[in-house]
């Protein structure tokens, strides 16, 4: 599908998992899924403001916080995130993510480039 529109903010899927990636590590991997898509995100909620001088928040706000939770778990799926156990886990880069980060291959997300 070709991009008619040139300004549609249209990050491609390398961005966006680098964009994601980042995030995860700049929150010292100690968060989980929901919450590190909110960062991303920009949300206004209480409970990421003291996230919010972060570089990495706002960084993916022409997405719902749904669709940043679909891509994190697109990338846990295949392995470039992994996820703690227990309760409330947290995500962090896998070996895979940290090559990623490195070499930053094209990849392909389901949900990137159709902000909902």
């Amino acid at each position: 599908s070709a991009q008619t529109s040139a300004s549609a903010p249209s990050d491609s899927s390398t961005i966006v998992a680098l964009k994601i990636l980042s995030c995860i590590l700049r929150v010292h991997q100690k968060l989980g899924r929901e919450k590190v898509a909110k960062i991303l995100a920009g949300s206004e909620e209480s409970s990421i403001q003291d996230y919010r001088k972060l570089s990495t928040y706002g960084l993916l706000s022409d997405y719902s916080i749904k669709s940043v939770m679909g891509m994190i778990d697109y990338l846990i799926s295949e392995n470039y995130v992994g996820q703690e156990e227990g309760f409330r886990p947290s995500i962090f880069v896998t070996p895979k993510g940290q090559a990623f980060l490195k070499e930053r291959p094209e990849i392909e997300i389901p949900g990137v480039n159709r902000p909902a």
